[in-house]
């Protein structure tokens, strides 16, 4: 059974199935689905807390023929991966088994409490080879038991022992709490699923879905933490997957719902971006899928997606609201809750004090580089031995002998001594980083990604500034061995023409067409209004700035990189994050980005007053 589901799931699900959907997205515009979640039912024979079905009732179901009619729709789109939710799929079992059936092509995962798994039902998915269950299970009985009712555990633990002795293939679905967070994070827990047979987990964070909602079940900063580092190193150390929603957004470019890889069906054909966040312009009963993944909420996921730069806060949801209530009113969607709909903003009001807390972990675990990811070390070993060839065939003037090799400690001292500096300097960056944001949030979360929108469109000036200073160093310091000032002048006073008319370009643009280079990232109305003045007050500063790059730079080449140290803590230290904080509180949000101005003018001030110092103590007399 598993080399059958093994070749369903890698070649018709993933492998020829990709590229027809990557085809449907350019044919379409609009998003592809990897996956389809689906509700069979809302009846369930539990009352988990913080389930979204939990208040559903029985009433609800998506006939034989309408699940069957999705299906055949989306393999028309290039999906054939289908993913039960509920209520308890299982309730409908024989239906499910008979969908199996009718689509061997296509791979069938189902979320279940598992008490419904019996003898029959495993001798059913060894027949059809192409469903694999994923169990909710929760950390030790305890904390199963306290979500899922009395005896659970042991009937999951059963449900495990009955589908390992028929070599089924099966996981877990993990939601963690404030509750369980520790339960779940544990190596005792995950030694007991890996013993039982578990391929997989994937693990979910609580949300506060539906009007009755616990708040209080929402994870901390330091739950979320513990959640990230504990899956991390279970993918390093044990033999199972984990899927984290939540926390993987780095390697799945943020945000995957709203069709851009999966999207939800409700027992009442209702066609949400998200099976936590139930809003919809679309019903499957009325409208063919095509036609629903082009509906106005969906459209809006495909046109904002990713909501956040920082992949570590994915969800427009749980860390981004302002931009799910956005799309919800700008779209017209209807709330779809089957009990009681809340409004999208009275969700994102719930979902505004987790966001806020969880933004300056997220920023620091992001910026930081605190989790060494594979594929920069890969990039990084490439760069290295690509440099190491090139210097062995091409640079004739040096070669490297290792037989011969001894630490010079004095040849080190120097090296630090001019380096240092600069290692400071970008620790420095990450410093300002977190502070601006951490103030930037207490506006809106839509203040962090413009400062982040920001920093990417300012490196396209930056970068020939740095091109310039980057050619200036070794010539300056070249002409400071060869004891010639002219020339050292010459250059200075060159690269300060070059760097100010770049910056001036720069500044042009950016009060010119500042709409225009938000709109490269789908920025929304909020970002625009906010985003706007943010880009035009900033770009004053430009031609500041690029002078002091200039002499700081300068600084470094005669060998005083702790001038350009002192100039770096100043401006990002000393006089931003406070000037920021304290306009903040003056002037609102529009005020802080002219602490920015005020950084860069007194960074300049001090960069000639450092200038000519070192001019009449070096240069002037050589």
């Amino acid at each position: 059974m598993r080399a059958d589901l093994l070749k369903t799931f890698v070649m018709d699900a993933n492998f020829l199935a990709w590229g027809k959907q990557e085809k449907m997205r350019e044919r379409h515009q609009c998003n592809i689905p990897w996956a389809i979640l689906l509700d069979p039912t809302s009846a369930c024979n539990l009352h988990c807390t913080g389930c979204w079905a939990a208040e559903y009732g029985h009433a609800l179901n998506l006939a034989y023929d309408e699940i069957d009619s999705i299906i055949r729709q989306g393999k028309e789109l290039g999906v054939h991966v289908y993913i039960y939710t509920g209520g308890e799929p299982l309730v409908r079992k024989r239906d499910l088994i008979r969908l199996c059936e009718a689509h061997p092509d296509c791979a069938f995962l189902c979320f279940t409490n598992s008490t419904l798994i019996d003898e029959e039902f495993c001798q059913e998915m060894i027949r059809v080879k192409n469903f694999v269950p994923a169990i909710s299970a929760e950390g030790d009985e305890a904390a199963t038991d306290g979500r899922r009712g009395a005896g659970t555990y042991a009937k999951v633990d059963a449900a495990m022992d009955l589908l390992a002795s028929h070599g089924l293939p099966f996981g877990v679905s993990i939601c963690y709490t404030h509750d369980n967070a520790h339960s779940v994070a544990s190596d005792a827990y995950f030694d007991w699923l890996i013993d039982k047979g578990a391929l997989f987990a994937w693990i979910f964070t609580y949300m506060p879905v539906g009007k009755g909602a616990s708040t209080e079940l929402m994870p901390t900063p330091d739950d979320r933490k513990l959640l990230y580092h504990f899956n991390r190193r279970v993918r390093a150390e044990k033999p199972i997957l984990t899927l984290d929603f939540q926390h993987d957004g780095e390697f799945v470019g943020g945000c995957i719902a709203g069709g851009r890889r999966y999207l939800h069906i409700n027992a009442a054909g209702d066609v949400e971006p998200c099976v936590f966040i139930h809003y919809s312009n679309a019903n499957i009963r009325e409208q063919p899928l095509l036609e629903c993944l082009k509906s106005p909420l969906f459209m809006a996921y495909y046109e904002g997606q990713p909501f956040n730069d920082n992949l570590l806060r994915p969800c427009p949801m749980l860390e981004n609201p302002d931009r799910l209530e956005e799309m919800v009113e700008k779209s017209g969607a209807r709330g779809t809750d089957l009990v009681e709909t809340e409004s999208a903003h009275d969700l994102a009001e719930k979902c505004r004090p987790a966001a806020r807390a969880w933004a300056p972990e997220a920023e620091r675990l992001w910026t930081n580089g605190a989790d060494k990811r594979a594929p920069y070390r890969a990039r990084q070993f490439c760069g290295m031995a690509v440099g190491i060839g090139i210097n062995h065939v091409k640079n004739h003037e040096v070669r490297l002998n290792f037989r011969r090799f001894r630490p010079d400690w004095h040849s080190i001292k120097g090296i630090y001594q001019v380096g240092l500096p600069s290692i400071i300097m970008q620790s420095i960056g990450s410093v300002m980083t977190f502070g601006m944001n951490k103030i930037l949030i207490a506006f809106t979360e839509t203040a962090v990604s413009v400062f982040g929108v920001y920093f990417k469109l300012q490196s396209f000036v930056f970068m020939p500034v740095f091109g310039v200073t980057n050619a200036l160093v070794p010539i300056v310091g070249y002409n400071y061995g060869a004891r010639s000032s002219q020339r050292i002048q010459q250059a200075t006073r060159l690269s300060l023409l070059m760097t100010t008319a770049i910056m001036a370009l720069g500044t042009v643009i950016f009060q010119v067409a500042p709409g225009p280079l938000l709109s490269l990232f789908s920025a929304s109305d909020t970002m625009l209004s906010i985003g706007i003045p943010a880009l035009r007050i900033i770009s004053v500063s430009f031609c500041f700035a690029g002078v002091a790059i200039v002499f700081s730079s300068v600084f470094q080449a005669l060998g005083d990189g702790m001038l350009s140290l002192v100039m770096s803590a100043v401006r990002q230290l000393l006089l931003l994050l406070p000037c920021a904080f304290v306009l903040a509180k003056l002037g609102g949000l529009d005020a802080v980005w002219f602490s920015f101005l005020i950084a860069e003018v007194a960074s300049v001030t001090l960069a000639v007053v450092f200038y000519r110092s070192l001019y009449n103590k070096k240069i002037r007399h050589i």
